[in-house]
C-alpha cells in the first residue's frame, strides 16, 4: 500500500475512532514533512501504512474509493438491500489484535518524528516582551476588511497598541529597554503597511 492509497480512504467512514486516528496522524506527519525528506518518511512509515489500510479495508471497507464505487453501481442498477453484502462484525478478540496494530503503527510515527528531531537546534522560547508584542499585533491584525487600506485607523491603531503595550509592560515592572523595543516593532510593522498601501493607490 501507499501513502495515496490512504489520502484516497474517506475518512469520514472510519468508525472505528483510533483508526481513523491513526490514518489522520499519518496523512498529517507526511504532509508536514518537506518534499526531499518524504521518501525516508515513507520508508520508516511503510509498515504503519500498510496495518491501517488492512485494518480499514476490513473494519470499516465502505470507506474505500473501490468499494465506493461498487455502492454507486449497485444504487443505480436498483440492487436490492438484501443482495448486498453484509458488513462483517468483528469479534472481540480481531478488535483487541487490531487495537495492537494500531498502538504499534503509532508507536513507528513517534520514533520516527523523534528520529527526525535529533541534532535539531531546540527552538528558542520567546520571552515576555515578544509574546505581548506578538499578542498587540494580533489584535491589530483583526481590522475589518473594508478598513484595511483606511491610513487614518491604522495611525490610530498603532498609537493605541503601541501605548497599550508601553502601560502593560510598565504594570509588569519590565525592563524599559524592553518596553521601547515592542513599541520600535510595532512602529515598524505599521510604517511597512502604510508604505504598502500608498505604494499600491500611486499604481
Amino acid at each position: 500500500m501507499t501513502i495515496q492509497d490512504i489520502q484516497a480512504i474517506d475518512l469520514e467512514k472510519v468508525t472505528y475512532p483510533t483508526i481513523k486516528a491513526t490514518a489522520k496522524e499519518l496523512l498529517e506527519d507526511y504532509a508536514d514533512e518537506a518534499e526531499e525528506n518524504r521518501a525516508d518518511f515513507l520508508k520508516d512509515a511503510q509498515e504503519a501504512i500498510d496495518a491501517v489500510y488492512k485494518m480499514i479495508k476490513v473494519n470499516s471497507p465502505e470507506a474505500l474509493p473501490t468499494n465506493k464505487d461498487e455502492k454507486n453501481v449497485s444504487e443505480d442498477t436498483n440492487d436490492s438491500s438484501k443482495d448486498a453484502p453484509k458488513k462483517k462484525k468483528l469479534t472481540k478478540k480481531e478488535m483487541d489484535a487490531f487495537e495492537e496494530e494500531i498502538k504499534q503503527c503509532r508507536t513507528a510515527i513517534k520514533q520516527y518524528n523523534a528520529k527526525k528531531r535529533e541534532g535539531k537546534p531546540k527552538k528558542p522560547t520567546k520571552k515576555r516582551h515578544e509574546k505581548i508584542e506578538g499578542h498587540l499585533l494580533s489584535i491589530g491584525n483583526l481590522v475589518p476588511d473594508n478598513l484595511k487600506d483606511n491610513l487614518d485607523i491604522l495611525e490610530k491603531a498603532e498609537e493605541i497598541l503601541s501605548k497599550t503595550g508601553r502601560e502593560i509592560m510598565k504594570l509588569y515592572r519590565m525592563d524599559e529597554l524592553e518596553i521601547k523595543e515592542v513599541q520600535q516593532e510595532i512602529k515598524e510593522k505599521y510604517e511597512q503597511k502604510e508604505e504598502k498601501i500608498k505604494k499600491d493607490n500611486d499604481e
